[in-house]
């Protein structure tokens, strides 16, 4: 089995992700780039069937095309999202979608959610935007989130390697130079949409 240690990596970090309640039991996926044309990718249903309690056999490895090379899951029609990503944006090393708690509250209104905290402040914006409705796992929300990474790489302040956006009506999805990277700025961003709903 090839990159063994990223794929137990991606194991330990998706299951904390569920166990702190930044994502459920109805979805998210995660995937990293492993060599220039070689991307690990969580297998579809393992928020279902397995509480994100994953093994390395339980990731995917895939080429840039998005053919399996190994692995006998089934492949997330959402990559075209993370795709997205990698092709867009050379520092993105890792992309990971969720659908965490709080910021389900700005998602399921079609919110942007303004930054109250200092953590967030890095990213030199006073909100995260809320991506446009588009249907879950088709090319059009895909083209929407490439328009967002677009304008995203042209900032010149990311100090901290990841950024990330609302999806309308879905959850979010985030962008890093790891899955470390993309964790912690679930993290920051959880806690500022924790932070805005109860002073509301």
């Amino acid at each position: 089995m090839k990159y063994l240690e990223e794929r137990k990596d991606l194991c330990r970090i998706a299951k904390s992700v569920y166990d702190r309640q930044l994502t459920n039991a109805v979805g998210g996926n995660f995937s990293i780039q492993v060599a220039e044309k070689e991307f690990l990718v969580s297998a579809t249903g393992m928020s279902v069937h397995k509480l994100w309690d994953m093994q390395p056999e339980d990731v995917l490895l895939i080429d840039d095309q998005a053919h399996i090379l190994e692995g006998t899951g089934k492949l997330t029609r959402e990559i075209n999202m993370h795709q997205q990503f990698y092709q867009r944006d050379p520092r993105i090393k890792a992309v990971m979608h969720a659908h965490p708690k709080d910021l389900m509250v700005f998602a399921a209104k079609g919110e942007s959610m303004p930054v109250v905290t200092e953590a967030l402040t890095y990213l030199g914006a006073d909100q995260i935007p809320c991506l446009p409705y588009q249907p879950a796992t088709t090319q059009l929300l895909a083209d929407e989130v490439g328009k967002f990474i677009q304008q995203s790489t042209q900032l010149t302040n990311l100090e901290i390697m990841a950024y990330g956006a609302i999806l309308n009506k879905h959850g979010i999805i985030i962008g890093g130079a790891s899955l470390y990277d993309c964790n912690e700025l679930l993290e920051m961003m959880e806690t500022n949409a924790y932070c805005v709903n109860v002073t509301r």
